[in-house]
């Protein structure tokens, strides 16, 4: 029995493997086809961005510091992901969001979670 158990269990992790080589997943996935809109959203915010964000808590002063964000398309290029981060007085800051252009109601959605416990769900007309 133990024998039986032990070759399925490496047959298994063998086609497992071979499934999810490179090989095997760029045959098997391929992007659909994007609509204009999809593809233009993606290109706009892909890249990496610097700039400043101000920190504003309540009962102190609103602080500038250096913000970093860096978006990459995901989902086969049906969105982006994007990472951002920062360094304030308060200590790190860090954000996590997905964008995407939806065809259907012909909006851009951006959704983030934050490193402070903050999500942000914003959707708007591109």
């Amino acid at each position: 029995m133990n024998t039986f158990a032990n070759f399925s269990t490496v047959l298994m992790a063998t086609l497992f493997t071979a499934m999810l080589s490179p090989r095997g997943m760029a045959q098997t996935l391929q992007p659909p086809n994007q609509s204009p809109q999809v593809k233009l959203v993606v290109e706009a915010v892909s890249g990496h961005w610097v700039g400043q964000m101000i920190a504003a808590l309540p009962g102190l002063r609103p602080e500038p510091f250096p913000w970093k964000m860096v978006c990459n398309p995901a989902a086969l290029g049906a969105g982006a992901s994007c990472s951002m981060k920062g360094a304030a007085s308060i200590g790190g800051i860090e954000e996590a969001c997905l964008l995407a252009y939806d065809p259907d109601g012909k909006a851009i959605h951006f959704m983030c979670v934050t490193s402070m416990g903050e999500v942000h769900d914003h959707k708007g007309s591109g």
